[in-house]
């Protein structure tokens, strides 16, 4: 998986976001629901916050250098393939009258180059 590769966010100074994923491959054994959620590195951030609404497109991945997810499971065996994932999405605010919103998500998962 390459990661969510784009979705539009108009981000204030006052907001934040994380994106975080969860795989299991076909043959693991592990409940899907008992993977832990990993934190995902934006690729192309902003340095400039966005003083009125207008959306930006941010790329998510799973790691900044390398293109392929692996992971370890319960049992000590480590996969670099996956069938299913999921994607969690928090937005954040420390200013309660701007809500952060998401506008245009897209979520490819690629086959690892």
């Amino acid at each position: 998986m390459t990661g969510v590769q784009t979705c539009a966010l108009p981000i204030s100074g006052s907001s934040e976001v994380s994106v975080f994923y969860k795989v299991l491959a076909d043959t693991d054994t592990d409940s899907f629901n008992d993977r832990p959620y990993q934190k995902m590195v934006c690729i192309n951030p902003t340095t400039t916050p966005s003083l009125d609404e207008t959306y930006r497109e941010y790329e998510y991945r799973p790691s900044a250098t390398v293109n392929q997810v692996t992971y370890t499971s319960t049992n000590g065996v480590t996969y670099d393939t996956f069938k299913t994932f999921a994607i969690k999405i928090v937005l954040t605010s420390s200013d309660p009258s701007v809500v952060p919103s998401v506008k245009d998500l897209r979520i490819i998962a690629t086959p690892a180059e």
